[in-house]
């Protein structure tokens, strides 16, 4: 079971989010606005953003794609 996290407190059943709180869900993590005003947060990095639009579809468990493969090479200096 993934589990539902408001402000990194496990949560079951019905909450009110107050503006600002932090969520996470499984996997997914969000901040919750309810405000007009416009926020500036951190800048996400551009990897981080390119597969937020470009999600790609992953490999069935125990498998990896080749693609994340040569990534995972090459940030950890194996490959040139």
């Amino acid at each position: 079971m993934n589990g539902s996290y408001l402000n990194g407190v496990r949560v079951q059943g019905k909450h009110r989010l107050q503006d600002g709180d932090f969520l996470r869900v499984g996997n997914t993590e969000f901040f919750f606005f309810i405000s007009q005003e416009q926020r500036m947060l951190e800048m996400l990095h551009p990897e981080v953003c390119n597969r937020l639009l470009n999600p790609v579809k992953q490999a069935p468990e125990g498998y990896v794609e080749a693609q994340e493969a040569e990534e995972l090479l090459q940030f950890s200096g194996l490959k040139r």
